[in-house]
């Protein structure tokens, strides 16, 4: 990502929003620090935000290709305990979606991960297909799930080119994106007319954001873009959508996982967990979590880009 430079409106007078961390260390990011349940929380680099349009932006040490590369390596077995709560947090986006379009359809989750989503979706005869850049990933979604329709590369304009789908879904993606702009359009063009675009992602306008600040969990080094609700109007009336839905996303967790997150923040305490609460038990209790800022968006295509 240029530095100083805002990838949205191309404003090249950009404010210093948060300064590096001091325990920011860049060239010791390995490939485990991109995976879905990385610990690296509220440990990002440089934080910057456009006068212009407020979209706020990580000024990456790493290129997009190098980032790629490392999501393509990413293997997160850690993330596999979690099927029964991330399948229930789908389900409730699911139902999200189910409100504004004429239901089961043709549906892509870009980012597709490891395929909960998309085998919850098959459960209610939704035809769907999967683009995920990490090998290990895909693989699973694959061989394990028998997802049929599993891509595994990036997204770029040749994929899909000839097909057109009645909901494309981001889940917890579009940070991750150095030129969201360009993917917001790349997204119009898979889409039928009226289709809907779903997302989920951290909003920077919350009260948590703003409580926390620079400690904010989701500012962490693979998030390279951050946004409020205004933003991404304002980004996706550019790409042709019409914004249809915010609303408050609520996450489940196991209190296996929920511990897991806490050893950031007080080691001993999690540490400790285990003693009162063994894994059999902890990894099924599910918690609901609504107070982090988290949004689920819906758009709706309106025009051609």
């Amino acid at each position: 990502m240029s530095r100083g430079i805002c990838n949205l409106c191309k404003n090249k007078d950009t404010r210093v929003h948060f300064n590096a961390r001091r325990d920011y260390y860049p060239q010791a990011k390995k490939d485990d620090e991109f995976s879905c349940t990385s610990l690296d929380l509220s440990n990002p680099g440089e934080i910057r935000k456009c006068p212009s349009c407020g979209y706020i932006f990580t000024v990456s040490h790493f290129t997009e290709e190098e980032v790629i590369q490392k999501y393509t390596r990413v293997v997160d077995t850690l993330h596999l305990h979690e099927k029964a709560a991330r399948q229930k947090t789908y389900r409730v986006s699911l139902d999200l979606i189910e409100k504004h379009v004429t239901a089961p359809g043709k549906l892509l989750d870009i980012g597709s991960y490891v395929g909960f989503f998309l085998e919850v979706c098959r459960e209610k005869d939704w035809d769907v297909s999967g683009l995920e850049p990490c090998v290990w990933a895909a693989k699973y979604s694959s061989d394990t799930l028998k997802l049929e329709n599993i891509v595994n590369q990036t997204f770029t304009p040749d994929v899909y080119q000839n097909q057109k789908f009645d909901v494309v879904t981001m889940w917890d993606v579009i940070e991750h994106l150095f030129y969201p702009a360009e993917k917001m359009r790349l997204v119009n063009q898979l889409l039928r007319q009226g289709g809907l675009f779903a997302f989920s992602t951290h909003n920077m306008d919350s009260l948590m954001a703003h409580f926390l600040k620079d400690r904010y969990p989701f500012l962490m080094s693979m998030h390279v873009s951050h946004f409020t609700v205004d933003t991404l109007e304002y980004l996706l009336n550019k790409a042709g959508f019409e914004l249809v839905e915010v609303k408050t996303h609520k996450r489940y967790i196991s209190l296996a996982y929920l511990f897991n997150r806490l050893s950031r923040y007080a080691p001993v305490i999690a540490k400790s967990r285990t003693f009162f609460l063994p894994d059999s038990f902890a990894r099924k209790q599910l918690v609901p979590i609504s107070f982090m800022g988290l949004i689920n968006v819906i758009a709706r295509k309106i025009q051609e880009i």
